[in-house]
């Protein structure tokens, strides 16, 4: 399994849900900002009796809609929280991957041979154990 690739595929699809969130927070706001100016629209105070009744319905069933709306930015909010933490996951990982993936090299090099002189200079205990040859 090669972690490079991996972790390349992991960030197009984090990329792909970032993209899917906001186009969901255009959405949500659209449909947010609507309610609101509808709930604004039906509060006049100019209406009769049986009007008011009707109006009373709307607005719970506006209030209700509302409601709804508000929950699905809370959970928009969260779920944006919870890939952050997965996009600062997958930059530790990268970090570390780097990290492990040079000291690795230099072990080889090491033991190879391949390498002029260690990074700890020509009195290196460790590259002289390996000079036994």
């Amino acid at each position: 399994m090669n972690i490079s690739s991996t972790l390349e595929n992991t960030d197009k699809q984090i990329a792909a849900i970032i993209t899917a969130q906001k186009a969901l927070h255009i959405e949500k706001g659209f449909k947010l900002e609507g309610t609101m100016k509808k709930k604004s629209l039906t509060q006049s105070p100019s209406a009769s009796s049986p009007d008011q009744a009707k109006k009373r319905v709307k607005s719970a069933d506006d209030s209700d809609q509302e409601a709804e709306l508000i929950q699905d930015n809370q959970d928009l909010h969260q779920s944006d929280v919870q890939i952050q933490t997965l996009l600062t996951q997958q930059n530790e990982m990268k970090s570390s991957f780097q990290s492990i993936s040079s000291t690795m090299t230099k072990m080889f090099e090491m033991l190879t041979g391949t390498s002029a002189s260690s990074s700890l200079g020509e009195d290196d205990e460790v590259a002289n154990v390996f000079d036994l040859a």
